[in-house]
């Protein structure tokens, strides 16, 4: 937990639909990190897995669906760090805070 979140850094907290409709990640750790969306509104989707390269920022699209409600909406993702392992055979799963505008 505590790599992730001396690591990454969501330089998009605000996401809107219509003007910049994806998620800017920063990987500042030496270890490329490989993330799966596994929790969140029914009417986001992510592309899975996306890999997050070592000392780089990385753009996820995401993919709205119908249903999205109108205004402002604050969410949580749930991903997987699938090469992240707190323990033996288990993944590191994380919470990501964003707010998503649906103008």
């Amino acid at each position: 937990q505590g790599l992730w979140a001396g690591a990454v850094t969501i330089e998009t907290p605000v996401v809107s639909r219509k003007t910049a409709p994806m998620i800017r990640l920063r990987n500042a750790s030496a270890i490329s990190m490989r993330v799966a969306l596994r929790g969140g509104p029914e009417w986001l989707l992510l592309p899975a897995p996306a890999d997050l390269p070592a000392q780089a920022v990385t753009l996820l699209r995401p993919a709205y669906l119908p249903g999205m409600p109108a205004g402002e909406h604050r969410i949580e993702l749930q991903l997987e760090v699938m090469n992240l392992h707190p323990s033996p055979g288990r993944n590191l799963t994380v919470t990501v805070p964003l707010t998503v505008r649906n103008d």
